[in-house]
């Protein structure tokens, strides 16, 4: 499949879940994040979902911040150069839903890509081969770019992978992991970066 009928297929599937499953499919992913990734004292990058869009609920990670030790950078986009920026998450109340509909910081200390020690990695699907599709800005793939070299980039997925993306360019980065509600994929990462 190419990017464009992934991402038409898998967010009518998420679409298409009640949100019993949605709830149930997010909690089973969270469980195996717990499970199987140290985040104690570590900084994460923590996408936050739309949850218009039925994308998977990563506030239970947030809600952890104290109890794990965690620096959680919440990342803001700026579609006008179409890069994100992270801001240390100190606060609810600092949260706001922007124009596009993501919650985002409205302030605190910005974190840079090379002091993230994990990227949570939001898609819509992904493939055998680690690489995943968003929404096709290229947010995260520029973004990742900048990551230090053994910072693991964690995808999160309320379904399971497809073959292959047939349209993979030299600007995708693969995914170390990626976390399903029933599998932990695992890949073996050339990133040229």
């Amino acid at each position: 499949m190419i990017k464009a009928d992934c991402r038409k297929y898998f967010v009518e599937k998420r679409f298409g879940l009640s949100e019993d499953d949605h709830e149930r499919l997010s909690h089973e992913v969270i469980q195996q994040v717990l499970q199987t990734i140290n985040l104690s004292g570590k900084t994460i990058s923590l996408f936050l979902p739309i949850l218009a869009k039925k994308e998977l609920n990563t506030y239970p990670i947030l809600r952890l911040k104290d109890d794990l030790n965690l620096q959680i950078a919440l990342p803001v986009a700026d579609f006008e150069s179409n890069n994100m920026v992270h801001f240390l998450y100190e606060s609810d109340d600092h949260i706001e839903i922007s124009k596009y509909g993501i919650p985002e910081p409205t302030q605190g200390l910005e974190i840079k890509p090379e002091e993230i020690d994990i990227v949570f990695v939001p898609l819509t699907c992904f493939d055998l081969n680690g690489f995943r599709v968003g929404y096709g800005k290229g947010f995260y793939d520029r973004f990742l770019a900048h990551c230090r070299k053994d910072c693991q980039f964690v995808g999160l997925s309320l379904f399971e992978p497809i073959n292959a993306i047939e349209d993979v360019n030299e600007f995708d980065i693969k995914l170390h992991y990626c976390i399903t509600p029933n599998n932990i994929y695992k890949f073996i990462v050339n990133n040229s970066f």
